[in-house]
């Protein structure tokens, strides 16, 4: 899971192109929430031309769960990160910590995952959803290979289904806000 973090306003901008390294003084900053998150922090750009700094956060541990990959298409959810409440409400604490203090630019695919779980979970039961799509779609970059890490602006499509029943959707942008949630009825009875 990555999070880019970013200069909160034009002032700081200028301090973080004066250092040498502004994952140094984040990296530092975070140790107070440690040992509850492990993180490797590493200073970044984005932008189509003109850098503009970020950190990258990759949260590689938090409450005790191990975060490497989006879960497998085609199996339940229930059985790729059962505990994915937990871990989303880990990662809601530790956002919270972060927010008053930086800026957060982008959450990664595996944060918007967890967050159109969240946002489904209000009116489907998601646990018996199967993942069939997660895809990241990149905006402009100012790098050859374009990645989350250098982009300025990403968006998330996601894909579930509800055996023999619906097809739901769901696209996020790089804040986490829902921009389409559509659903598809897969018997015409529904």
């Amino acid at each position: 899971m990555h999070i880019l973090v970013a200069p909160k306003n034009e002032a700081e901008y200028h301090i973080w192109n004066d250092l040498s390294s502004p994952a140094a003084v984040i990296r530092e900053q975070c140790q107070v929430y440690e040992p509850e998150v492990t993180i490797e922090v590493s200073d970044g750009d984005i932008g189509g031309g003109a850098d503009y700094p970020v950190v990258i956060l990759r949260i590689l541990e938090i409450g005790g769960f191990i975060l490497l990959v989006i879960p497998a298409v085609h199996k339940k959810i229930r059985e790729t990160i059962g505990e994915w409440r937990k871990i989303k409400e880990n990662l809601d604490k530790f956002i919270e910590w972060l927010s008053p203090q930086r800026r957060v630019h982008s959450y990664s695919i595996e944060i918007a995952l967890l967050s159109a779980l969240a946002h489904l979970s209000r009116t489907v039961n998601v646990d018996e959803l199967e993942l069939v799509r997660a895809d990241e779609i990149l905006g402009v970059s100012g790098s050859l290979e374009p990645s989350f890490d250098n982009s300025e602006v990403v968006y998330f499509e996601f894909h579930f289904l509800e055996p023999g029943t619906r097809r739901h959707i769901v696209i996020m942008d790089w804040h986490l806000n829902v921009l389409l949630t559509h659903e598809l009825r897969l018997h015409p009875i529904i």
